[in-house]
């Protein structure tokens, strides 16, 4: 299901909507002080996944060493957190992030080749450490907030039942699975004050959500056989999103 549109669509209102919302007035106001929540939401963009066997001599191997190159598109997160400002220059706090759902489609490189797709969401939970550059040079940006950004943290990759057909077996299923990994991220961004305690904020992240994996039980021709499960590098997502800050 596609929620809230495209994810270009989403990142293009974003960016309208910091433009739009963003007052002449705020440049005499300061950062958020101390405690704040935070809401997000964006568009994210999948890289390209390869699907390859976690034990290609298993005598029930997927792939059977080949490889099962696949495009994952596009997606929107959309994530909410509480943090605190230590000072000028340096803030924290914890997110938690959506992806909603991925179209995951490819084709293996077998001779005789398959295809399927899926859908491949995440929720990820990060801590995240800022470096506000306006708190290192004030004034120096005027209005404008920029800061860098990097957190650690746990994703929960979830790719849910692949369907296709293979040249052998035909039309075929594979269960879904969930994985819980070690999840990391950097970006940028700059934030804009609207009131004392209300600031706007446009950035970029990239994030790493870890490994993925299919099940390990195919359903073709009405039996169910088990298999060894394929898995992929790890998934990383170029995510561009607007976000509040409420300080209190």
């Amino acid at each position: 299901m596609r929620m809230f549109g495209n994810a270009r669509d989403v990142v293009a209102l974003s960016a309208v909507s910091l433009l739009v919302f963003a007052s002449p007035a705020a440049a005499e106001l300061s950062l958020p002080p101390d405690s704040y929540v935070r809401g997000d939401i964006g568009g994210a963009f999948g890289q390209n996944l390869t699907f390859e066997d976690t034990n290609p001599n298993a005598p029930n191997c997927d792939l059977c060493g080949d490889l099962f190159p696949s495009s994952t598109g596009s997606s929107v997160l959309i994530g909410g957190g509480v943090g605190y400002r230590f000072g000028p220059m340096f803030r924290a706090d914890l997110t938690m992030d959506y992806l909603t759902p991925f179209n995951v489609k490819g084709h293996s490189t077998a001779a005789s080749p398959s295809t399927g797709s899926a859908k491949l969401d995440a929720l990820i939970g990060l801590a995240n450490v800022y470096f506000d550059l306006a708190g290192a040079f004030p004034g120096g940006f005027g209005p404008f907030q920029p800061f860098v950004t990097a957190g650690i943290g746990v994703a929960r990759d979830h790719l849910d039942t692949t369907t296709g057909t293979s040249a052998l077996i035909g039309p075929f299923a594979i269960e879904s699975h969930s994985r819980q990994n070690l999840a990391w991220a950097f970006g940028a961004g700059v934030g804009y004050p609207l009131t004392p305690e209300l600031a706007i904020e446009l950035a970029y992240k990239y994030l790493d959500t870890g490994q993925v994996r299919t099940g390990g039980t195919v359903v073709a021709g009405g039996q169910a056989f088990e298999l060894t499960p394929s898995k992929t590098g790890d998934f990383v997502v170029h995510a561009v999103t607007v976000g509040v800050r409420y300080g209190f």
